[in-house]
């Protein structure tokens, strides 16, 4: 059985790739190019999928995930429930990163 801090950085691993692939639809134009975070479409991002991930997360969070994957999914669920690039919390953003 695991520990309960080793559940805590897979639910955290888990919420990471929730919020990462909500983006999908959103990150490549038709022709195969990539497109910038600040310029993609967020109407194409999967609603649901950024809640689930954001609650995930979250749960990780006040279990005691502190593994680079929590910090990672953190950083995601802010960038993915902004709803505009000029909305996103940047400090807080730039504070995790100072964490990694």
């Amino acid at each position: 059985m695991r520990s309960a801090p080793e559940q805590a950085e897979a639910q955290a691993l888990l919420g990471l790739m929730l919020l990462h692939d909500s983006r999908r639809d959103a990150r490549v134009s038709a022709d195969g190019e990539l497109i910038l975070l600040e310029e993609q479409d967020r109407s194409l991002w999967h609603a649901e999928q950024i809640r689930e991930g954001t609650e995930i997360v979250e749960s990780a969070l006040r279990r005691g995930a502190a593994s680079l994957y929590a910090v990672q999914a953190s950083i995601a669920a802010l960038h993915a429930n902004a709803r505009t690039a000029a909305e996103t919390d940047w400090a807080q953003i730039a504070a995790l990163y100072d964490v990694c």
